[in-house]
């Protein structure tokens, strides 16, 4: 074809950094990691229902989480709270 890298595999690893570098607060990045949880321990029980959709984007939301709640701790802001 046309012989170009894809970079969807970086883009993957990256995005949720720089989610966090933005987004960094522990409050809200708390619960972004609650849910991210929840869709990924209980996504058996999820199949085949209302949200399904969303079971895909789990381990994002996990990522996103993690990393909001790290980068909260270094901004100091805990739901835009400093």
């Amino acid at each position: 074809m046309y012989q170009e890298a894809n970079p969807t595999v970086f883009a993957i690893v990256t995005f949720p950094f720089l989610f966090a570098v933005m987004f960094g607060d522990y409050g809200h990045g708390s619960l972004i990691l609650v849910v991210g949880l929840f869709l990924t321990l209980f996504a058996n029980q999820l199949k085949g229902g209302a949200m399904e959709g969303v079971l895909p984007l789990r381990y994002m939301f996990l990522m996103m989480g993690m990393f909001a709640c790290y980068t909260g701790m270094l901004y100091n802001e805990w739901f835009a709270i400093p």
